[in-house]
Order: C-alpha cells, then sequence, then structure tokens
C-alpha cells in the first residue's frame, strides 16, 4: 500500500503519514535515511511493530509503526511529541 509523510520530526524520530486508503498511521524511524512531508513510501502494513518500508526510489528503510488507523491530527499530535 502507498503512503506519503504528511508530518515529520527528525529530532525526535517520529512520522506521521496517510496511507492510500486514507487511514492515518504513525511511526518511528528506525533508519538514517531522510524523510520529509511529502515522501511517497510503499509499505505492506501488518500491524504494530517493526516494519519494512521502501520509498518510491526503492530504498529500504526501518519502522516501528505506533499507530494504525490513526485520525490525521492525532497521528500528527504524536509525530510532533504533543
Amino acid at each position: 500500500m502507498k503512503g506519503m509523510v504528511i508530518v515529520a520530526n527528525p529530532r525526535l524520530g517520529r512520522y506521521a503519514a496517510e496511507m492510500a486508503d486514507t487511514q492515518c498511521i504513525a511511526f518511528e524511524l528506525m533508519d538514517s535515511v531522510e524523510l520529509a512531508p511529502g515522501t511517497i513510501f510503499e509499505a505492506d502494513l501488518r500491524g504494530h511493530g517493526g516494519e519494512t518500508f521502501r520509498t518510491a526510489d526503492g530504498e529500504e528503510f526501518t519502522v516501528f509503526v505506533e499507530m494504525l488507523g490513526a485520525q490525521r491530527a492525532t497521528a500528527s499530535a504524536w509525530a510532533l511529541g504533543r
């Protein structure tokens, strides 16, 4: 499933994204790849926990999914550390 980063907080390593089915997720980046709002990625979400995502360029990165099916405001607030 495709997703797009909507909030990036590299200081905390936290991100929020909107998926193709309009659900939002929040995740912690466990890799050194740079993600910014608007970054498109591919994900095979199986649930909370460790997952590997791929950018549109094919670069793989590891994340820890904290929220699935969240409201945009909730996922964004978590990413911002609020």
